[in-house]
């Protein structure tokens, strides 16, 4: 979307004439668009402002191009705003292009007073939850999408959220099933009771301490509260109960 089409996707939503009946048409709007009209970075601040939904969605092959037209015009992040954005991800650093679908105040934890962005990328359907203490984190606002994006990109959370809901339920079945066959409870304090644990190198007996609902917890000097996490599968037997 360049300055040019900018001015007319919004020209069409607010001209009296052209979007008769619409609760965004007015007088004094065309005249704010029109008086505006070279100044992206306004016209982009008036959309937020009214709440209009313009089309923004870009293909792979325009993306950049066209975010360049709106280079460092970046204001107060809102649901619609479209990014560019850099993050480093598993050592890497990675582009994330996409929608903002959701915006949560943080209200716990050290982020308290932040906020929590969530991030459709229409081009490659993935998500991403970003946390920040920030609220323009982003590198490039490069427009606005249309509500069909939008609610695309909600859509693709739920069903991300059922499907994470389903393998948590089936990984603590697993888990479960393992603490039934080895005879341990779980969240429970053990004193005299050792397990043994499966290495890479080797089998060991450990000095067990703790249980979680999926993990052990072994004596080991020298770690965060002299304990070593383990996860109940690489426990093979346990003697002393």
């Amino acid at each position: 979307m360049n300055d040019k089409s900018l001015f007319r996707e919004m020209a069409k939503k607010v001209h009296p004439d052209m979007s008769t009946g619409s609760e965004f048409a007015s007088g004094s709007k065309m005249r704010e668009v029109i008086k505006n009209k070279d100044n992206p970075f306004v016209l982009l601040n008036l959309a937020r402002q009214w709440g209009l939904n313009l089309n923004g969605t870009f293909d792979g092959s325009t993306f950049d191009k066209k975010a360049r037209n709106f280079a460092g015009q970046v204001f107060e992040t809102v649901v619609g705003a479209i990014i560019r954005h850099e993050i480093r991800y598993k050592r890497k650093i990675q582009i994330v292009r996409g929608v903002i679908v959701g915006i949560r105040e943080i209200t716990k934890g050290y982020r308290r007073g932040g906020y929590e962005f969530k991030i459709y990328d229409f081009q490659s359907n993935q998500t991403w939850m970003m946390k920040t203490l920030s609220r323009e984190p982003f590198d490039r606002i490069v427009g606005m999408a249309d509500d069909s994006v939008v609610n695309e990109g909600k859509e693709k959370f739920e069903y991300n959220k059922i499907a994470n809901k389903r393998i948590t339920k089936r990984k603590q079945d697993i888990a479960d099933a393992h603490f039934e066959r080895l005879g341990l409870k779980k969240n429970k304090r053990y004193s005299y009771v050792d397990v043994l644990v499966r290495y890479k190198q080797g089998q060991e007996w450990e000095e067990l301490t703790r249980t979680t609902p999926k993990s052990v917890y072994v004596r080991c000097y020298g770690y965060k509260n002299n304990e070593r996490r383990i996860p109940i599968a690489s426990i093979l037997n346990v003697r002393g109960l």
